[in-house]
């Protein structure tokens, strides 16, 4: 399947670099997303050492694939080191993201992290629904042979 068919195709600086984005999660991008924090050594709960490694987590998980077309426009050392970043980038998450930090500028990081996140889709005529508990959330406990009570209890989701 080709995955870019499917993603969201996103232009940032007139054109310079054009990111592919799933606009939602998958089984896929939460494995991907787990490996780089496992790489780098962050649990469930902590806090990202800065902004350029969360944006960089988050390229990792959502990107299908980034594009750097010829627009005839002057080059841009920006978008030079950040195209130079991810096409020589490898599975090693944790010199990656080193490598993300020490090249990537600050203000092409935020254009970046406002970009993927503008690119983020809800389920369609679902309001409501993805932030409720689940159907088994609350259940009850079946009264035993004894004679027990039936009380409420909610799982431990």
């Amino acid at each position: 399947m080709d995955l870019k068919a499917i993603a969201r195709r996103v232009e940032v600086l007139d054109g310079c670099i054009v990111l592919y984005l799933m606009p939602y999660e998958t089984g896929a991008t939460i494995d991907r997303f787990q490996a780089v924090r496992d790489a780098l050594g962050i649990k469930k709960g902590d806090h990202w050492k800065s902004g350029n490694q969360a944006t960089y987590a988050s390229l990792e998980q959502y990107a299908v694939a980034i594009e750097f077309p010829e627009t005839g426009q002057p080059e841009n050392s920006h978008v030079e080191n950040f195209r130079r970043f991810w096409v020589s980038r490898n599975g090693d998450y944790q010199a990656n993201d080193e490598v993300y930090a020490q090249v990537v500028s600050t203000d092409l990081n935020n254009v970046l992290w406002t970009a993927i996140w503008e690119s983020r889709e809800k389920l369609p005529a679902a309001p409501g629904l993805l932030g409720e508990p689940s159907p088994d959330h609350v259940t009850e406990k079946k009264s035993s042979r004894s004679g027990g009570k039936r009380s409420k209890r909610t799982s431990s989701h």
